[in-house]
């Protein structure tokens, strides 16, 4: 107890694995209906999101949408491409005030045939285009759009070994156009998983320290979350979705928009860590 107490101390005092602070808690808000697209981020963060908006007090009604493995280029679900995903689950809810959507850069189309290499010039166009295509359409059916600025992944030696460090990269660079670009294009609220799941340099970490311990946040693959992670994930969208809807004006309250989880997406798992 005394080693862990000691590693914990040093860790704060070198600015190591330190998470940031919780945000502030958003203002109250009546039923709002949340429709979540995006890949199996968006699902794991689901798992918790719905009780943390209730105890933010913006009781939510989510509907989960999200496709692992799914990006802005190529098919999502059984659609041709991301747009149409969209546009069958807005129609599917008619109900759904808001959209909150999150893609980190998955491609599973990308370098075949006709198809942009991944990490490439032509992919980052085409991602940016895709992604500008579908919150123009989103606008055009007068709901509210939140783009996710989606954290980091992690890279280790085997990784480095196999050249994935250009996913890593490719990521990064893609959360830079979320924060810079798609999240302003959507809305003037902001959703940071970046900052949830970095530590206080804005450095990748499986591990951070808050509340008085380490806790474990991403799975050994460095890219899922555990429960934590999780945890922080739809802390960090409550703050955002609350400041969002703070400006919004009040639509009718509706009983379809009453709180609750609508599973539409693949299954998730989420591993809850050492000690958890």
């Amino acid at each position: 107890m005394r080693w862990a107490v000691l590693v914990a101390g040093l860790a704060v005092a070198a600015g190591c694995s330190v998470g940031r602070p919780w945000p502030a808690a958003p203002p109250p808000q009546p039923h709002h209906t949340l429709l979540v697209i995006g890949d199996s981020l968006a699902g794991q963060a689901d798992v918790t999101l719905p009780d943390v908006l209730t105890r933010a007090g913006l009781p939510t009604r989510v509907i989960d949408a999200h496709i692992n493995g799914s990006g802005l280029i190529g098919p999502v679900g059984d659609a041709p491409s991301a747009l149409e995903w969209v546009q069958r689950q807005l129609a599917a809810n008619p109900f759904v005030d808001t959209v909150l959507i999150e893609w980190a850069g998955a491609c599973a189309v990308c370098g075949r045939p006709g198809e942009p290499v991944y990490g490439s010039p032509e992919f980052f166009a085409q991602w940016r285009a895709n992604a500008h295509e579908i919150i123009d359409w989103l606008h055009s059916q007068d709901v509210a759009v939140v783009w996710v600025e989606s954290p980091p992944v992690g890279v280790d030696s085997s990784t480095a070994a196999s050249g994935s460090q250009i996913a890593v990269a490719t990521v990064r660079a893609l959360s830079q156009m979320d924060e810079q670009e798609l999240a302003s294009a959507a809305s003037h609220g902001v959703v940071d998983w970046f900052a949830a799941e970095t530590d206080t340099l804005s450095r990748y970490q499986t591990s951070l320290f808050y509340d008085g311990a380490m806790h474990q946040i991403r799975t050994d693959d460095l890219v899922h979350f555990t429960l934590d992670g999780s945890t922080r994930a739809s802390t960090w969208t409550a703050n955002g979705l609350g400041d969002l809807w703070a400006t919004l004006p009040r639509r009718d309250v509706s009983i379809q928009s009453a709180p609750g989880l609508v599973e539409a997406g693949d299954p998730v798992t989420l591993d809850v860590g050492p000690g958890l």
